[in-house]
């Protein structure tokens, strides 16, 4: 599973919460969402949409479909 973070407004409206953050009260469900899920799917409504998956600054025209991948396994190597 994955957490996401959806922000739908704009850099202005999210002055206003600015103060909450820092507060530790986090954004208002009126211009973000927060959410728990397997896979994602997003249709924008713009024809060229910028997105940001994990810090990265992307650029897409169409949906955007993003998934769980297989689960890592870390091995610690036996030392000698």
């Amino acid at each position: 599973r994955m957490g996401g973070l959806a922000i739908h407004g704009g850099p202005v409206s999210l002055l206003l919460d600015v103060l909450n953050v820092r507060r530790g009260r986090g954004l208002s469900s009126k211009r973000a969402m927060s959410f728990v899920a397997d896979r994602l799917f997003i249709e924008p409504e713009a024809l060229e949409t910028p997105y940001t998956l994990d810090g990265d600054l992307y650029s897409v025209r169409g949906p955007i479909t993003v998934e769980v991948g297989p689960a890592l396994e870390i091995v610690r190597p036996q030392c000698r």
